[in-house]
């Protein structure tokens, strides 16, 4: 699952182009668990993750996180977790011998720092495109 957030004007999405490279045309996508993170980084609430904000509350949330970063940024990191099982037993009750690895990946202050310069480069070039809010869902 993921979240996208965009640029809008009203209830119309906005293009905004030469968004950061790995990002789509309109915004800037993330895992839930890093839309989450960045959220409560900006201060902004991230419950449902389904909001919109205005531009210039979006940019109130980019200062509000760039200048409490060192202190809060740890608050919103996770180490890597991964988990091997041995063996493990289908529907029919048959045991299978192959091993399963998952991996929830973590995110450290470097990451969730590109990604509050990533939803900053996204705020200013929708601001520029004339976009009236960021929304996500």
């Amino acid at each position: 699952m993921s979240v996208t957030f965009i640029a809008v004007r009203g209830s119309v999405v906005v293009d905004v182009p030469e968004l950061p490279i790995g990002d789509i045309v309109t915004g800037v996508n993330l895992s839930n668990t890093n839309a989450w993170a960045l959220l409560g980084l900006l201060g902004l609430d991230g419950r449902g993750l389904l909001g919109q904000v205005t531009i210039a509350e979006a940019r109130r949330a980019v200062m509000y996180a760039r200048a409490t970063f060192e202190r809060r940024a740890s608050g919103y990191t996770r180490e890597t977790v991964t988990e091997r099982t041995m063996w493990r037993a289908d529907a029919s009750g048959v045991v299978r011998l192959r091993p399963i690895t998952m991996i929830a990946h973590g995110l450290d202050a470097d990451a969730l720092g590109e990604r509050l310069g990533r939803f900053a480069v996204l705020v200013e070039r929708a601001a520029a495109g004339g976009a009236t809010g960021i929304a996500w869902a």
